[in-house]
């Protein structure tokens, strides 16, 4: 039943449709977004025709801590990312949700326009935090880019499954098209880490044992 779907439910599943396994998203934003998909959910008490963004914002503080699986990164002013047991949960449970929210609130009843601007926003912070990152900095330079700066870069680590790096990887060359040097910038950071990235370590250790 809708009733039953718990706040931290709808805010991992907006951030995951909003694309938080790559980028950063705001918490206006994703106040916003809960707000049009479950407004008697995320609406403020006294003013429910806004959303009550301090609401997601406690909402999303709360899903950061291991009590809650820490399914997400982040703070208020920074932006939330999905770590990846949260983009594990979207993948699994993103149809559920979905189908629970569209039987409470039909389509006709949202604000559409919404969606597309968070999605340019969206490849904005995403070509802002690659502009912004080491690796990218090193790249320009021709320098030595690590595994490290290649993990903060896309937003991921050791333990991520391969699905789900191929999709992250995906969502990120989709994010900066159009933007050629972006694109051969990450292409380049897959190429030395893509395909290695969850034994990289072992393999160092192994290189080391055998000097």
């Amino acid at each position: 039943m809708s009733s039953s779907l718990p706040n931290r439910e709808i805010a991992l599943f907006v951030l995951g449709e909003l694309g938080a396994a790559t980028a950063r998203i705001d918490t206006e934003i994703v106040a916003v977004e809960c707000y049009r998909r479950y407004p008697s959910r995320f609406g403020l008490v006294k003013f429910p025709e806004y959303p009550d963004v301090d609401a997601v914002r406690v909402t999303l503080t709360d899903l950061r801590k291991p009590k809650y699986g820490s399914m997400v990164r982040g703070k208020k002013n920074d932006g939330w990312v999905l770590t990846p047991k949260g983009v594990t949960w979207y993948d699994e449970n993103r149809e559920r949700i979905s189908s629970n929210i569209e039987q409470r609130h039909p389509l006709e009843r949202r604000l559409p326009q919404g969606r597309a601007l968070s999605r340019e926003k969206i490849s904005r912070v995403v070509t802002s935090r690659l502009l912004e990152s080491k690796a990218y900095q090193k790249w320009k330079k021709r320098t030595e880019i690590s595994i490290y700066d290649f993990f903060d870069a896309m937003r991921v680590d050791q333990l991520l499954p391969e699905s789900k790096y191929q999709e992250i990887l995906t969502n990120t060359l989709h994010a900066v098209h159009g933007n050629n040097e972006l694109t051969e910038f990450v292409e380049q950071m897959h190429s030395l880490y893509g395909t290695r990235y969850r034994t990289y370590f072992v393999d160092e250790m192994r290189k080391e044992a055998d000097r």
